[in-house]
């Protein structure tokens, strides 16, 4: 599920700002939609998803928990790009990692931290063979050789990057300014994928034939619905019991609802025309919606 949610007064969105529905994973991965990724580690614990991360190659610092939350998982506490290479790395081997080494003769111990289904399963869907590479959209499908990748955008377009491997070798792009400075041009998608593409294509790198497609995953323990995701109408935001701090005396608030229709709004009993950007005092509130049919919801929260 791609829809709006709130976490702890943290109202996560995606880089379009929109939402998509209900989708296959596939799709959420291939898209980079955070909230699909957010449930799922609210879904299976944080602190299983982080173990597997870190088993993988990706070392986070011991208070990455703590700092990031569910964030973690979207990108919201620092990794090193050779750690991120060296993780897609143990998805190329099919789940086998190996510590880091500076030379071909230093081949340290493996041992296996991912399921193969799994790696192959995620190895092809991002894959070039199910979208196009960023650069190469008008050359013939059969001039790609086959690689997979995923890129990435920190905050304010400080960083831009671009991560994969085609079975056999594992490379990582970083492209930004050394003093940290964000641009606009910055954008993984832009300026780093283009040039992951062209490294992995090179005659001397490029994968010899494609993978085999990976086997069919069935779902044993499937995810529970997300609130947010339950028929009827609900407001999402702000969450109920929040605290909301006020800047120069108010806290600014756009509330958020699962209705996709007309619906009245009602703050402390009084109607509102509009709830984009409403300017609350400090004190008690109380937030009501009316939807079609005479659906109602309200949630109490407070502005300190």
């Amino acid at each position: 599920y791609d829809l709006p949610i709130q976490r702890g007064g943290w109202t996560p969105a995606n880089f379009s700002r929109g939402f998509a529905g209900e989708l296959s994973a596939a799709e959420a991965l291939r898209k980079s939609l955070n909230v699909p990724a957010i449930l799922v580690a609210e879904g299976t614990g944080l602190d299983r998803c982080i173990r597997a991360i870190e088993s993988a190659g990706v070392r986070f610092q011991t208070d990455a928990a703590r700092r990031g939350g569910l964030g973690v998982v979207v990108g919201a506490v620092e990794v090193r790009l050779l750690d991120l290479t060296n993780a897609y790395a143990t998805l190329g081997r099919g789940g086998i990692f190996r510590e880091l080494s500076l030379f071909t003769d230093q081949r340290g111990e493996e041992r296996r931290v991912l399921s193969a289904d799994a790696c192959a399963a995620v190895s092809d869907i991002l894959s070039c063979r199910n979208r196009r590479p960023h650069g190469m959209e008008s050359r013939p499908a059969d001039q790609i050789p086959w690689f997979c990748w995923k890129t990435g955008t920190s905050s304010g377009r400080r960083d831009a990057w671009a991560v994969g491997h085609n079975g056999r070798f594992a490379a990582g792009v970083w492209v930004g300014d050394f003093s940290g400075k964000g641009r606009v041009q910055y954008l993984g998608f832009d300026a780093a994928e283009p040039l992951l593409a062209d490294l992995l294509s090179m005659p001397t790198l490029a994968a010899s034939a494609d993978p085999a497609k990976p086997a069919s995953i069935a779902v044993s323990r499937p995810l529970p619905r997300p609130v947010e995701a339950t028929p009827g109408l609900r407001i999402t935001s702000p969450a109920r019991g929040a605290e909301f701090l006020s800047i120069r005396g108010a806290a600014i608030i756009t509330p958020q609802c699962t209705a996709t229709g007309f619906v009245h709004w009602f703050l402390d009993g009084v109607l509102v025309e509009s709830v984009a950007g409403l300017r609350l005092f400090p004190g008690p509130h109380e937030l009501r919606c009316v939807g079609a049919g005479g659906a109602v919801d309200g949630v109490r929260f407070t502005v300190r």
